[in-house]
């Protein structure tokens, strides 16, 4: 996949706040309509993060 052909990607990845490293977006979790649940996983420190949208 191109850059162009995937608009959100600034958000599949944040920095761990325990280790600054990068930390990978796994998957999303519908709650409703109007939320989603983002889940983020860093490779280096196994510190997972789950984030309202």
């Amino acid at each position: 996949m191109t850059h162009s052909e995937q608009p959100d990607d600034q958000q599949q990845v944040r920095t761990c706040e325990k280790c600054s490293q990068v930390m990978v977006r796994l998957g999303e979790i519908r709650r409703s309509l109007q939320s989603t649940m983002c889940v983020y996983r860093c490779y280096n420190c196994n510190n997972v993060v789950v984030e309202l949208k």
